[in-house]
């Protein structure tokens, strides 16, 4: 079992990718919208990808603090620990969106913005393991 999603949380959408441990590589995976069946739609997305671990990006500010938007997504975080038995690890996400925007101009006739911006999220944490 090493197969991880990275999550891009956002109020609207939530961007989604996939990654294995064992190859140390994330791709864009998929948009969810941010609704009253977000929960079922990541339970089945989970199941169907045999996922064991979430890597959700946390935007801090450039100076590393906490924002509102940090804030959002602590809250998204906990509803996903009360949902779903597994590891749950924040990843450092203040750049994420400046190279999705980058990486959104050559990939984007095949991959959404928000999925993007989860590779990057995943993709960082990917290369931090061992």
């Amino acid at each position: 079992m090493s197969k991880i999603l990275g999550i891009d949380y956002g109020s609207q959408r939530v961007g989604l990718a996939l990654g294995d441990e064992e190859q140390k590589i994330a791709l864009p995976f998929d948009v969810l919208p941010n609704n009253e069946g977000f929960v079922g739609t990541l339970r089945r997305v989970i199941e169907n990808e045999k996922i064991y671990r979430l890597v959700v990006g946390v935007p801090f500010t450039m100076q590393g603090g906490a924002s509102a938007k940090t804030r959002e997504a602590e809250e998204f975080i906990d509803m996903l620990e009360r949902n779903f038995n597994m590891p749950i690890l924040r990843e450092d996400e203040r750049l994420s969106s400046k190279m999705a925007d980058q990486l959104f101009k050559d990939y984007r006739q095949k991959y959404d913005r928000d999925a993007i911006a989860a590779m990057i999220i995943l993709q960082g944490y990917l290369d931090k393991i061992k």
